[in-house]
């Protein structure tokens, strides 16, 4: 039992050195941010200025990510409305083409009409335009 009471008092020891040394680092660190502090009274004065300085920095950042976040609302709204307009020129432009298409076949239709009846009537050309245009059979 006495074995177990001294490593006890023994990690407890060493658990007091650790957080003696923590606490020693922490002065050093709060001597070095802020240096001519020297009583206790004017490190708490300190830290309360420092702890209001970022809270107001904070509040500012705050600010400025409302701001941005509004912008990028902006900005995806503005986004929404172009691909919609985009959607719509697409489709109107796909009208189009088959308007032209369909023309285009049209065209191809008739222009095979047109040869068609041209060839029927050279076919039936007069033979002689001097006589009327009578084609004599004998």
């Amino acid at each position: 039992m006495n074995d177990s009471i001294r490593q006890s008092f023994a990690a407890g020891i060493a658990g007091l050195k650790v957080v003696d040394e923590t606490l020693r680092q922490q002065r050093e660190q709060v001597a070095k941010t802020m240096p001519g502090v020297q009583t206790r009274s004017q490190r708490v004065e300190a830290g309360l200025a420092a702890i209001e300085e970022a809270e107001a920095e904070r509040e500012q950042l705050r600010s400025a990510l409302q701001a941005a976040e509004a912008d990028v609302r902006g900005l995806r709204a503005e986004l929404e409305a172009m691909q919609l307009t985009h959607s719509q020129a697409m489709t109107t432009l796909d009208n189009y083409r088959r308007e032209r298409d369909e023309a285009v076949t049209k065209y191809a239709a008739l222009d095979a009409v047109y040869d068609a009846v041209l060839t029927v009537m050279q076919k039936h050309r007069p033979a002689n335009p001097v006589d009327g245009g009578l084609v004599h059979e004998d």
